[in-house]
């Protein structure tokens, strides 16, 4: 079996694993699949003769020379729930037509292989790193990163690194990131039942409520929350039609100032810079629980605004805010060492100069001194991350391998 062929039984093995968070058992902080995932490339980092380390199941890493000052590769296991519309199996490492399908082909599980085998390449080539090569391995990434707080608190974090978990050439702005929990008191007598979403990172793809004894069901587009109008929220037409039967403050509050509010504009957050972009909004799941509706809220802001801003806001709303996750905006100047040396890679590759864009995305990358996002995806890929039939190509794989196998061994 060549490494192409090994690479792709492996990408497919964890394809298999449907790694989204779930009920924590014993020695399962984030569920039995998440746990699985793990260990299944845990396991082959010690078959590929590297040496590993686990974080009591929350992370772990594989690392390949013994130098000082580690230069980590981070990238994550999790995966969002498959959400509806698929039309191919979603994990069951399917290939058709030279494509891998699978949630997390390209969120995070092809990169993670790639560079894994970039990694084997390179040992059984013999080449020794000047730092450790370390690729860290998080299971939390999709909802609340508490892998990388108990890792970073276990292990010293590495100064430097790249995460493979957004496009080409490099990403070196990120925008900050707030996922809000806003409770709101349900005053419908006839408003039963309520829930939509999956989680708030996700353009919501279908919602469904109970009013007056009678049941509805709205279908929606989904995509990821950084781009909330590639999508098509379900939550909005819900909001919408319990609007239309019948007046409450609460729902004419919601639909007022959350619904159809992708810019933050009806909020007055609709922030903006020149060096990323324009803030957006997902309003990305909905619960009604003990006569209390919670919304769940992704707001990724422009790295010259604060999360202060932001909030100070959201007064308006006469709900009770509070903050599930904060990232801070992530900026590394485009001269720096990290991104020279990366771009020289890419270029080496694709024969093509590489310049430096901004994201509303968040990687792991944000947990380093230094750390930039780096691949998978290249500048004319239509992103179908958190989308239906999420896939990776054969070609695409192996030429981010060969990418990141070229830059590794700049470091």
């Amino acid at each position: 079996m060549n490494y192409l062929e090994h690479e792709i039984e492996v990408l497919q093995n964890l394809l298999k694993i449907p790694s989204v968070l779930s009920k924590k058992k014993r020695n399962m902080p984030f569920g039995e699949n998440n746990y699985k995932a793990l260990n299944y490339l845990l396991d082959l980092g010690k078959e590929f003769g590297f040496e590993t380390y686990n974080d009591k199941n929350f992370a772990g890493h594989i690392d390949y020379g013994n130098g000082d000052k580690p230069f980590a590769v981070l990238c994550h296991l999790d995966v969002v729930p498959k959400g509806s519309g698929w039309t191919k199996p979603p994990f069951e490492g399917f290939i058709e037509d030279n494509k891998i399908y699978g949630r997390g082909a390209l969120d995070n599980k092809g990169p993670v292989v790639a560079v894994l085998f970039a990694l084997k390449k390179l040992k059984d080539e013999g080449f020794l790193p000047q730092h450790t090569l370390r690729l860290i391995l998080g299971c939390n990434e999709e909802s609340g990163w508490k892998c990388m707080e108990h890792y970073s608190k276990s292990v010293p974090m590495p100064k430097t690194g790249f995460s493979p978990d957004s496009d080409f050439p490099v990403i070196n702005v990120e925008k900050g990131v707030l996922h809000l929990k806003i409770e709101f008191k349900n005053t419908s007598k006839k408003l039963k039942r309520l829930n939509g979403g999956t989680r708030v990172n996700v353009v919501p793809d279908i919602c469904s409520f109970e009013f007056d004894k009678k049941l509805y069901e709205y279908k929606g587009v989904s995509a990821h929350g950084s781009n909330p109008e590639k999508g098509g929220s379900a939550i909005f037409k819900a909001f919408k039609k319990i609007n239309e039967l019948e007046y409450n403050k609460t729902i004419d509050t919601i639909n007022r100032f959350l619904v159809d509010n992708i810019d933050g504009k009806k909020l007055k957050i609709n922030f903006a810079d020149n060096a990323s972009g324009k803030l957006t909004l997902n309003f990305g799941t909905v619960e009604l629980i003990r006569n209390k509706i919670i919304c769940g809220v992704d707001i990724r802001f422009p790295i010259t605004y604060t999360k202060e801003q932001v909030l100070e806001q959201l007064n308006v709303l006469n709900a009770k805010v509070e903050i599930q996750t904060y990232h801070k905006p992530l900026f590394v100047d485009k001269n720096s060492e990290l991104i020279i040396k990366l771009l020289s890679a890419y270029k080496k590759v694709t024969n093509l100069d590489g310049n430096c864009l901004s994201i509303g995305g968040a990687t792991y990358a944000r947990v380093l001194e230094t750390g930039v996002a780096f691949g998978p995806l290249f500048p004319k890929d239509v992103s179908i991350i958190h989308e239906a039939d999420e896939y990776i190509s054969i070609e695409h794989l192996q030429k981010i391998t060969d990418i990141y196998y070229e830059a590794l061994k700049l470091f």
